[in-house]
């Protein structure tokens, strides 16, 4: 429990991520347990925490599909990573693709949406915006 409070002060982690590190220095089973614990208490919460990911991520420069990925790596369930990316404001993304673009412009601006997670529909919309 001591382990767990200490990684969970330094950010917010998804259950199954919090299990793998857990799990590292002991028994798998009392990983579990503690994770479950935690989770009744409310310290650990996989929406909560694909939903904060989404938004430092979105607020870093990144998109979507690296978010989506990102998300599913940590091992966060499916389906919380579709709601978490369904649920994110387009206005948002858009601001967060700018960053991403910074000054550049045509060619270079699409390479960088495209390597930084943003999809075709967002570059298309932005460098029509931009050009």
């Amino acid at each position: 429990m001591r382990r767990a409070g200490e990684l969970l002060a330094r950010r917010a982690h998804g259950r199954d991520e919090l299990r793998r590190k857990l799990a590292r220095g002991g028994d798998d089973e009392v990983a579990a347990e503690v994770i479950d614990d935690l989770a009744r208490m409310g310290y650990v919460d996989d929406e909560r925490y694909a939903a904060a990911l989404a938004e430092h991520r979105l607020v870093r420069g990144w998109g979507p599909l690296r978010i989506e990925h990102d998300l599913a790596t940590a091992g966060v369930p499916e389906a919380v990573v579709n709601a978490a990316i369904a649920d994110l404001d387009r206005a948002v993304v858009r601001e967060a693709a700018l960053r991403a673009i910074g000054d550049r412009t045509g060619a270079a601006a699409a390479r960088r949406l495209g390597a930084r997670g943003f999809d075709e529909d967002v570059a298309d919309g932005l460098l029509g915006d931009v050009s």
